[in-house]
């Protein structure tokens, strides 16, 4: 298969181009300093490009930061969705695309009508997106189906739920935990800031969701959305404990109010039933070997610097 990233250079695309790589295929991305909003830019690019699967993950991806800044939320998440299925289909018109979504999308129906009631979610539930980012997503799935339903495109939908690992930045909770945590023994500190740890998220290792975007690629129908999760919920609390555990320290943990988000979603859990039927994808990789190697990649990097 020859496969093309966007947004090969973020966290999931390093991830996904090993993957493809060690299972055979070949990998490009975009050209330095192309941008996908850049209409113009991409459909000459893909005019120039053979590709059997482009895998669409160019975004921006922070939740919080969302709401300082919708417009360009919806600029890089929407239209340059827009642009690469356009480009895509008067290019490579027998094509897959394989667009990365987000179980954000899901927003308000994740607490359902009381408490537990729809969880585990399944791909039915409604599109009721409560931040900027879920609702870019949201838009982004349309236009990316628009290229299904109105040009002919082999489109698929992955809804990842929290995903995480060695190399994911800092602004992303786990990581942002495992950091501190390291840096605070480093540093001999005896407490580090949080946010909220009363959430509960469905983590699952980027390496076993990458898996999960390969099999979509081969197996996944046109026209449908699959969850990528692990059909378990832990709370932040939780995982801030198992980091603190698997770091060997004993560090306590103080609230900030500055890392509270204005919206928040108690619980999100994710039922993977429909993509393990359709590809027999599951995910492999324990919460405590992914909590351990976060905690390795930044103890190795604070003690170089």
């Amino acid at each position: 298969m020859k496969a093309l990233i966007t947004g090969l250079n973020g966290f999931v695309g390093g991830w996904l181009r090993d993957h493809l790589v060690a299972e055979g295929d070949s990998v490009f991305g975009l050209p330095d300093g192309l941008d996908v909003c850049d209409r113009k830019g991409i459909i000459e690019f893909m005019n120039s490009v053979e590709v059997d699967c482009l895998f669409h993950l160019a975004a921006l991806t922070h939740v919080g930061q969302s709401w300082h800044d919708p417009e360009a939320f919806f600029r890089v998440n929407v239209l340059g969705t827009q642009n690469t299925t356009e480009a895509l289909a008067g290019s490579n018109p027998n094509a897959k695309l394989i667009y990365i979504s987000s179980s954000e999308v899901y927003g308000q129906s994740l607490a359902g009508k009381s408490g537990d009631e729809y969880l585990p979610i399944k791909e039915t539930a409604s599109i009721r997106p409560v931040t900027p980012y879920a609702a870019s997503k949201a838009a982004a799935e349309y236009a990316s189906l628009q290229g299904a339903f109105g040009r002919g495109l082999d489109v698929v939908i992955a809804r990842p739920f929290n995903h995480v690992g060695p190399g994911q930045g800092e602004q992303f909770v786990v990581s942002g935990l495992a950091k501190r945590i390291i840096a605070a023994e480093i540093e001999g500190l005896d407490s580090i800031p949080v946010g909220n740890l009363d959430s509960e998220r469905d983590f699952t290792d980027v390496r076993d969701v990458v898996r999960a975007y390969r099999s979509l690629a081969i197996s996944g129908d046109s026209g449908e959305a699959y969850n990528v999760c692990s059909g378990r919920a832990i709370s932040i609390a939780e995982i801030a404990q198992d980091l603190i555990r698997l770091a060997g320290g004993s560090v306590a943990l103080r609230q900030d109010p500055s890392l509270m988000r204005a919206v928040e979603v108690k619980t999100s859990i994710g039922d993977r039933s429909k993509i393990t039927s359709k590809t027999g994808w599951l995910p492999t990789i324990s919460i405590d070997q992914t909590l351990a190697e976060i905690l390795r990649f930044w103890r190795d990097r604070l003690k170089a610097i």
